[in-house]
């Protein structure tokens, strides 16, 4: 009797803790970061029987804010991004390409037993592309909204319990845009390679 008591009391305090440490490790958490891209827009144009190759690519800033639940070494967050925009001038054709997008992701952080964690994550979501195509006079604006994904990875390094300085890097492909313009159609693809640097938050 006294050995089933014990027993008892034993798998109580076991549970006990269990349950602790799970609303310890089951923790909400919000990140801010700047975002640096090496924009790539591809893709061919067509009018009046004539086909035009396009490949640009630009430097271009941005920024990003998310809401997220991490869950001992897993994370999943709703993030919010928006690009400034990538320029180019062709024999007075200039063009201005900016997206911002919304992606769910989903990360997995490397235990270490050190405030350094290296983490791999993915993520999909829609991008809103805005084009604008401007020739003397004329000016042509298009907006597109896509099938985003991205892929990457990076490491965070805990400052204090709560906040963690994150730095990392993702390829990031915000789909294929077409539109119609006078006597032809332009199709192009829109894509990134991203350093991204910045903060979080765990409460």
């Amino acid at each position: 009797m006294k050995k089933l008591l014990l027993a008892s009391l034993a798998i109580v305090a076991f549970a006990g803790v269990a349950q602790a440490e799970s609303k310890v490790c089951v923790r909400p958490y919000v990140s801010l970061k700047g975002t640096y891209s090496k924009m790539a827009i591809n893709g061919k144009a067509s009018a009046n029987g004539d086909k035009e190759t396009i490949a640009k690519k630009d430097w271009v800033g941005g920024a990003s804010v998310a809401a997220g639940l991490k869950m001992c070494a897993f994370r999943t967050e709703l993030e919010f991004n928006q690009s400034l925009s990538a320029k180019d001038n062709y024999d007075g054709l200039r063009t201005k390409q900016s997206y911002r997008s919304y992606m769910l992701n989903g990360y997995f952080d490397v235990p270490t037993g050190t405030n350094f964690h290296p983490y791999v994550g993915a993520g999909i979501g829609v991008a809103r592309v805005k084009t604008r195509l401007s020739e003397a006079e004329d000016v042509t604006k298009h907006r597109s909204t896509n099938f985003a994904w991205q892929a990457g990875g990076g490491l965070g390094y805990n400052l204090t319990r709560n906040w963690t300085l994150d730095v990392g890097y993702r390829y990031v492909n915000n789909g294929h845009n077409k539109w119609k313009v006078e006597d032809g159609k332009v199709k192009t693809n829109t894509e990134e390679h991203q350093i991204t640097a910045g903060v979080r938050y765990t409460f």
